[in-house]
């Protein structure tokens, strides 16, 4: 798989990863209504209900909550219950990467690197890559790593490639680990040591 191919990869995997990340309603009994929100989105979304999705989806968004902002960005990517368009997409995750919203960020990010709807980049797609990874999105882990070890928008530096390889293949990337392995050939022992090390440190903050 080409170098393109792995970013669009990736990128499907952080669309995919709409997990919880923000408060999305009041609190109620057994779960919360957080949970019963998020809960509710899955279930439509796994009968291909998109109608029904949105429903949920658009007063949260309209509200002003990450999340609600954050599954819109998805819903106009994907052109799941509406008209496809990356640009509202990246619209929508704007607004929730702003509040720090982890996989709005990474995927706004991913879309500067690519160019993929909005004009490429490369300083805002790192910033924001960065911020999901330090909250510890594995997406945007991983693609530091690839973007570390060409060098783009940033100098090359394979340690730190192999940096954030290694913590994106513990929290279980598709890919990291055989990326992270790779690269390992191309390093000294010393080098792949002080990338360990900055990985246990950054792992205790």
């Amino acid at each position: 798989m080409n170098w393109k191919g792995l970013i669009v990869l990736s990128l499907a995997v952080c669309i995919a990863g709409c997990g919880k990340n923000g408060n999305s309603g009041a609190k109620g009994e057994g779960l919360s209504a957080d949970e019963e929100w998020h809960k509710g989105i899955a279930a439509a979304m796994e009968r291909e209900d998109h109608a029904a999705a949105l429903e949920l989806i658009r007063p949260i968004a309209d509200r002003g909550e990450a999340d609600g902002q954050f599954f819109m960005g998805f819903m106009h990517y994907s052109g799941f219950g509406v008209a496809k368009d990356k640009a509202e997409a990246a619209r929508w995750y704007r607004m929730a990467a702003k509040q720090g919203h982890a996989k709005a960020q990474a995927n706004l990010g991913l879309m500067y690197h690519l160019g993929d709807g909005i004009d490429r980049n490369l300083e805002e797609s790192i910033y924001l890559l960065r911020s999901a990874a330090e909250q510890r999105d594995s997406g945007a882990q991983f693609m530091l790593g690839l973007i570390y070890s060409r060098g783009e928008g940033v100098p090359k530096d394979p340690v730190q490639a192999y940096f954030w390889l290694n913590l994106a293949a513990e929290e279980g990337a598709p890919n990291a680990e055989s990326f992270r392995n790779k690269l390992a050939g191309a390093l000294s022992e010393e080098d792949i040591a002080r990338a360990e090390e900055m990985a246990r440190n950054w792992k205790a903050k």
